[in-house]
């Protein structure tokens, strides 16, 4: 046995020992020998001092970690006079050896000894929050608790599946030094980054009763109904007779978002209320909002999922949003608010609704935050035509008086159920619908569409307060048919038919450059199935009339074109009440027209739906502030978050806030971190640049002197009336931020296949606007401008003669027929509005305007 002498801190071995030959010295003698040396250098370097003491082992580690940190300083001054052993002689292959040398200092497993020493006396406990502070290995300059928030947001954003992730892990450990600082797994990392808050409940899928898990007579664990008048009592209940309900703290997520955003949300709550003109801007600018500083607005969204075709992992979701945070906030994943998660039969949302206790008590008490008493309300309810019928407890649209807003009978032809134009429908209205409600209860029936009594009612005034989704309705649904029946080979004798010049059609489509804010580019026609929401969108707001001018017949052009101009005049960032009148008498003559042209079986309860979207943009502002955009893009996050079958509703729920934690943790790490190389990998990889909305600068510029110039740009420059020397130097660039928005050069443009952000639409200095693409960027004298070469509209042809007045009204405010001119002109950068789209005709070119994109795509 080794004995330390309090004095000399030297080490002396037992003279009963026998030094036993150098040929028979075993592997493990060899390591009892380095120890000794390391001990006597530990001593000698720190000052240390071992007495011997039962102690716990792992505080023994943390309590020399931190001596070792607090003598970094002396460490590097002292290193040179220790001296250096051959090791090559040791095992390094023992696990015993290679394990962490200050966990093995004693040669007894049941003795450990207490360092101390005059440096860190003071050092009786250490806390975990120190050892997150410490590097991840000595001369580090990340710190272990950014390595933990980095490596997670990382592997979340290339998607790396979770067993993965775990080997990815171990080959982190295997570079790193073997006295690193970060934790010994992936589960141990993953259990300090975040740590679960979630409940759920369990419910009998028959009887909706409470099931509870018990030992059965073999000490198995068992799920039961205690409902003893089930069916399934005293039964053993399969997964798919067990309704599981996920819920999280709405207080503690709402508490979150206003420490981050509170204030971004009073500037733009303010700024809203200074627009003199009375314009539809946001929610919150809709006649059915009413501002009050102490009370936060939620437009609620429910839908369900499906993860495979035989619909067994299927999930229902309740998510919400917050309607005083401006657009990009409010869609933003981290800001969605996740409320519960339905999995098992169809949901019952009285009884789902009943469960979430909590929005009633925020509701009726509110919650403390900062001093101050901040309440709930529930401004709007919004969902997919199946789901917003389970909810409101109504008929599904393929029924009578399927429609909430309205009451429309509908009509039974062909074994199919019609919504016809006639020429007066009475209004839902909120008071009618509570009629509804007690006459359907009383009389135990479905009364002019409604079923019975709804738990949304008690939040919302029900069909007021219920908004139409324009991405169901519009663009998956109007436009999806009408766009999929013109190359549909059953309509093969109508008029619309267009699969005879079909690839013409195509070689538009995929010649068509989109904007940076566009992510989907546009694909082959023959994909056209399998086209999501967001690429109908673009090809209905900004791509129809260019595809399909010349090619079909003027009538049904005429009647497309009318739906085009109804969705982009109720999606325009303002929107005044002479717009909303306008887009009434639209939808109304394209519903009429649409009936004539296409048949009476052509009338859904979608195209009948349409008629109340300008009386909900005056209640709700534009329609694409809020729809299901960014709700269903947390649902394409979510096939990311479970691996497996087992408890995958359990992963997804708590991933869902697990994912929300480490982006706005990594926001915060980006903000606040005095680390360059952290917040440029941030910033690089992690994050896309967003540019300040009132930013306007150039990127990547370059110095030339101005008599380097081409002499054509000379000219420009000095006919723009400054005044500047043949010496002089002036910035060049092919990228420029103006308004927070990125333009780019035709010259850079063209490098990329699909890339179009140099078409633009600019104010001309007699007020009128054109249309141009940018060809460079120049700072002189600290003024941006950009030299542009202008397209010139061309005559209307017989075309808009077709156009009732409210259609031409429009038409030259989103589409212009142009032609490519000679013109350049150099112009100021703030005099750009907003970017253009082009579609290559022949000789000629269709001009679509692009308003600012702020949904999630």
């Amino acid at each position: 046995m080794m004995e330390y002498s309090s004095s000399d801190s030297s080490v002396t071995s037992d003279p009963s020992e026998k030094t036993p030959n150098k040929k028979n010295v075993t592997n493990k003698e060899r390591q009892q020998k380095y120890r000794s040396k390391r001990k006597n250098e530990l001593n000698s370097t720190y000052g240390l001092k071992l007495t011997k003491k039962p102690c716990n082992k792992k505080s023994q580690t943390l309590e020399i970690n931190t001596c070792l940190n607090k003598n970094l300083d002396t460490f590097s001054e002292e290193t040179e006079n220790i001296p250096k052993y051959d090791l090559t002689e040791f095992n390094l292959f023992d696990k015993s050896f290679v394990a962490n040398q200050f966990d093995s200092i004693s040669t007894s497993e049941d003795e450990f000894y207490e360092i101390s020493s005059d440096s860190c006396s003071d050092t009786d406990s250490i806390k975990q929050k120190d050892l997150d502070d410490a590097p991840i290995f000595f001369g580090s300059k990340i710190k272990k608790k950014h390595f933990m928030i980095l490596f997670e947001s990382t592997v979340d954003k290339i998607s790396i599946a979770e067993s993965s992730r775990d080997i990815l892990y171990k080959f982190i450990q295997l570079i790193l030094p073997i006295d690193n600082n970060i934790p010994s797994s992936y589960y141990t990392l993953r259990k300090s980054v975040y740590s679960a808050d979630l409940n759920f409940s369990m419910i009998c899928s028959s009887c909706k009763g409470e099931v509870k898990i018990i030992l059965d007579e073999n000490k198995k664990s068992v799920k039961k109904c205690i409902n003893e008048t089930c069916h399934l009592d005293r039964q053993k209940l399969r997964s798919n007779q067990v309704i599981k309900i996920f819920y999280n703290r709405l207080s503690f997520q709402l508490s979150v978002i206003l420490d981050n955003h509170y204030e971004k949300m009073v500037s733009y709550q303010k700024h809203l209320k200074s627009i003199k003109e009375s314009c539809y801007i946001d929610v919150t600018s809709g006649l059915s909002y009413e501002y009050d500083p102490n009370l936060i607005s939620l437009i609620l969204f429910a839908d369900g999922v499906q993860y495979n075709k035989s619909g067994a992992n299927s999930i229902w979701v309740l998510l919400s949003s917050i309607a005083e945070l401006p657009p990009l906030l409010r869609n933003s994943f981290e800001n969605i608010v996740f409320h519960s998660l339905w999995t098992g039969a169809a949901p019952d949302f009285n009884l789902w609704l009943n469960i979430e206790k909590e929005i009633d008590s925020l509701i009726n008490q509110g919650f403390e935050w900062k001093g101050r008493t901040i309440k709930l309300r529930i401004l709007a309810f919004i969902a997919d035509s199946p789901a917003r019928a389970k909810a409101c407890n109504t008929v599904q649209f393929n029924g009578y008086h399927g429609c909430i807003k309205c009451l429309h009978p509908a009509e039974y032809c062909n074994r199919v159920i019609i919504y016809p134009n006639i020429p007066k429908v009475e209004l839902r209205s909120n008071t009618k619908y509570l009629e509804q409600v007690e006459k359907a209860l009383t009389d135990n029936v479905y009364y002019e569409g409604v079923k019975g009594y709804s738990h949304l009612s008690n939040w919302i005034k029900i069909p007021d307060d219920v908004i139409f989704d324009y991405m169901h309705m519009c663009l998956l649904g109007t436009f999806k048919r009408m766009f999929l029946s013109f190359f549909d080979s059953s309509n093969w004798r109508e008029p619309f038919y267009l699969n005879k010049v079909a690839h013409f059609v195509n070689n538009r489509l995929i010649g068509v450059r989109l904007p940076l804010e566009i992510k989907r580019k546009t694909k082959d026609l023959e994909e056209r199935s399998h086209y999501k929401a967001n690429e109908f969108r673009t090809i209905a707001f900004y791509l129809t009339f260019g595809l399909f001018r010349g090619l079909m017949n003027d009538t049904y052009l005429s009647n497309l074109m009318k739906y085009i101009i109804f969705l982009r005049l109720l999606c325009q960032p303002k929107i005044i009440d002479e717009e909303i009148k306008d887009s009434e008498k639209l939808i109304i003559d394209f519903m009429i027209e649409f009936q004539d042209l296409y048949g009476k079986m052509a009338m859904s309860s979608n195209i009948h739906g349409h008629l109340h979207l300008p009386r909900q943009v005056k209640l709700f502002g534009p329609l694409n502030k809020c729809s299901c955009f960014p709700f269903e893009n947390v649902f394409k996050m979510t096939r990311n978050l479970f691996h497996g079958t087992r408890n995958f509703e359990g992963q997804i729920a708590l991933n869902i806030d697990k994912r929300k934690f480490i982006r706005q943790s990594v926001k915060d790490l980006a903000k606040k971190n005095e680390n360059c190389d952290i917040k440029f990998f941030i910033n690089k990889n992690l994050f896309e640049k967003k540019f300040n909305r009132e930013e306007t600068c150039l990127i990547d510029s370059f110095k030339t002197c101005f008599s380097k110039l081409s002499e054509f740009e000379r000219e420009l420059i000095l006919n723009y009336s400054f005044i500047i020397s043949y010496n002089e130097s002036v910035l060049c660039s092919n990228r420029a931020c103006i308004k927070g928005v990125l333009f780019h050069t035709y010259g850079y443009d063209i490098k990329f296949d699909s890339t179009d952000s140099h078409s633009i639409e600019y104010r001309a200095n007699n007020g009128l606007t054109k249309l141009g693409k940018i060809m460079k960027f120049f700072e002189i004298k600290g003024s941006i401008v950009c030299i542009v070469k202008n397209y010139i509209q061309k005559s209307k042809d017989h075309f808009f003669t077709k156009l009732t007045p409210e259609c031409a009204k429009y038409i030259d405010r989103f589409f212009q027929i142009v032609s490519l001119s000679e013109d350049f002109v150099l112009i100021d950068a703030s005099k750009i509005e907003r970017r253009c789209i082009s579609i290559s005709n022949e000789s000629e070119f269709v001009i679509s305007m692009v308003d600012d994109l702020e949904e999630m795509d």
